[in-house]
């Protein structure tokens, strides 16, 4: 669980190892509703998921163990406070 703010326009990015055979989820959410951007990617580069709903959310089940990057964008106009769970 992690939580912050993200300013308008700017992106926030961590790395995560994901286990091998294991459920993997991301979910994010803001306490107004404001939409943020969503993308994992593994470690060849390659999208994982991507979205941009009103609560963005990725599972998946890593065939490899590795890291991941997991990107949090601010589309908008305005400083969002949001709340990020890796699972």
């Amino acid at each position: 669980f992690r939580k912050g703010t993200l300013a308008a326009g700017s992106e926030f990015v961590i790395e995560q190892t994901f286990l091998s055979g294991q459920k993997a989820s991301v979910a994010l959410s803001t306490p107004d509703g404001a939409r943020l951007g969503l993308q994992v990617i593994d470690s060849a580069a390659k999208p994982v998921c991507q979205s941009a709903a009103k609560t963005p959310a990725c599972e998946w089940i890593p065939i490899f163990t590795q890291r991941h990057v997991i990107r949090l964008t601010n589309p908008g106009r305005r400083e969002v406070r949001f709340y990020l769970v890796i699972e």
